[in-house]
């Protein structure tokens, strides 16, 4: 008996997976082109109930930039800035930086221009600093000192900032935060490769670079997993990982010569894949299987290459923002969106058990 509910088990399962990947598999995805009319270039990269953030550029600059669906957008550029440009967003917090007199500032908004707050340490040393993730509480970014990377972190204010980078690493950044987890890279040397970075609160730093891999960097995280890519051999391969080098598994679709995952949000990975003809941007939901090209739903001809950089749904549709590439190597802001929403985790997990005790159930009966 033992054995045939093992069976059961095990085949109900794998139903239940059949079933729910195809959510985002067999998805009709429709177009949004975020581009603002007469702009040089546009890139999307954040996405939430507060509109679509990133960065357009014109013939006067390029300027941070929110849009609402459509290619009108609100210009965030700080007065005094000569540039700007929004790196993510979480709720109605954007975050990035601004120039001021040549010098790269972190900094957040809440919407507008005049929302702008610098979040620059006031170390005269540091050179230059950026945001490129915040969860609404904590920013984590980069900052230079002495020429060189330092992986940085913020609670909302300049005089919060900390430097994160391990005694022994020559350099680092964080990319990635959420629920107290920080994501990022360290290198020990300037020859060595990147090794991929897990802080946990203010624990030490993990180092969850794969056995087999020459290097690794990990751009996000929603505190219980971490994706971003591995380097084996000559190819990078976008994987996920739950906390630990041995738990990596491969994203990379078959026959792809590199890949990277940057975001991660209710069991949906986005990134971007490479056949060797352009990156596409790519979605995926915890394997390598599950990979969708969402480049396939890309006017034909239009673009040479696109990528995917944010994933965000809430009760009507799944959102991914990106941009993608025209063959003259101008990008335009591009949004997918999904009326097929990803299952909650719970409904998956309450379905599945259902489905099982059921089966089970008429087994033993």
């Amino acid at each position: 008996m033992v054995l045939a509910n093992q069976k059961v088990f095990s085949t109900c399962t794998a139903f239940i997976s059949c079933l729910l990947l195809p959510c985002m598999v067999n998805a009709q995805w429709s177009i949004v082109s975020l581009h603002p009319t007469g702009a040089l270039g546009s890139f999307a990269r954040g996405v939430s109930m507060a509109g679509q953030g990133g960065t357009s550029i014109t013939t006067s600059g390029s300027f941070a930039s929110v849009w609402n669906g459509s290619s009108s957008y609100v210009n965030l550029n700080p007065v005094g800035a000569t540039s700007s440009s929004i790196s993510a967003q979480s709720g109605n917090q954007f975050a990035g930086s601004a120039s001021f007199g040549g010098t790269s500032r972190a900094g957040l908004w809440t919407g507008s221009s005049a929302s702008w707050q610098s979040l620059h340490p006031a170390d005269p040393s540091i050179s230059a600093s950026r945001v490129w993730a915040t969860d609404s509480v904590t920013q984590v970014g980069t900052t230079e000192l002495s020429g060189q990377f330092r992986a940085a972190k913020w609670l909302g204010s300049a005089s919060s900032y900390v430097d994160l980078t391990p005694v022994s690493a020559v350099v680092a950044e964080a990319f990635g935060v959420r629920g107290g987890a920080t994501v990022g890279y360290f290198k020990t040397s300037f020859s060595g490769g990147e090794r991929a970075a897990l802080w946990l609160n203010n624990s030490a730093v993990l180092d969850l670079t794969p056995s087999s891999a020459s290097s690794s960097v990990l751009y996000d995280t929603d505190s219980v997993v971490q994706v971003g890519k591995a380097e084996f051999g000559s190819s990078n391969h976008a994987g996920i990982w739950q906390g630990s080098a041995s738990s990596f598994v491969s994203l990379a679709p078959a026959g792809s010569i590199s890949s990277v995952a940057y975001y991660t949000a209710g069991g949906v990975q986005v990134g971007e894949a490479d056949y060797g003809s352009g990156a596409r941007a790519a979605l995926w939901q915890g394997n390598s299987n599950s990979f969708v090209n969402l480049t396939a739903f890309l006017p034909v001809g239009q673009f040479q290459s696109s990528g995917a950089r944010m994933v965000w749904t809430d009760s009507n549709a799944t959102y991914v923002v990106g941009y993608g590439r025209h063959t003259d190597g101008s990008t335009e802001a591009l949004m997918w969106v999904s009326t097929s929403p990803v299952p909650e985790p719970g409904t998956v997990i309450v379905l599945t058990v259902g489905i099982v005790v059921t089966m089970l159930r008429r087994r033993s009966g």
